[in-house]
């Protein structure tokens, strides 16, 4: 499947992981600044996630799903697992305050700019 992936959508997808416990990291690589690969790789991530869900994988591993991964939450569970892990993060933080809309609220990563970060080693 990776393999026809990286041939349809003209991407690079180098893939790492934890093999022993069949844990898979699948990169899809692209460059921001070319608006047909932006296109391309978002198509092969959400074909990717289908792909992942109708085989009865999971759509992130030990990392979480952070925030490139929240459009796809309700693909994998239902909409009363999603209440329930709801549910769980209200009791465990009534106020809100531990990592305030992750998760549960869909973070768009194609429509966001790419936040720059330069650290004080950085090459200028």
């Amino acid at each position: 499947f990776l393999a026809r992936l990286k041939r349809e959508s003209g991407l690079p997808i180098p893939t790492f992981g934890h093999l022993a416990d069949g844990n898979l990291h699948v990169n899809i690589m692209y460059h921001r600044a070319v608006s047909a690969e932006c296109r391309a790789a978002e198509k092969a991530v959400r074909r990717l996630m289908e792909t992942v869900v109708a085989l009865g994988g999971a759509i992130s591993g030990e990392h979480g799903i952070g925030l490139a991964k929240t459009p796809f939450l309700r693909m994998q569970h239902s909409p009363a697992q999603v209440r329930a892990m709801q549910a769980v993060k209200d009791a465990l933080d009534p106020r809100g305050v531990l990592n305030p809309g992750k998760m549960f609220e869909v973070f768009e990563v194609w429509k966001h700019p790419r936040l720059e970060v330069h650290l004080p080693w950085d090459h200028k």
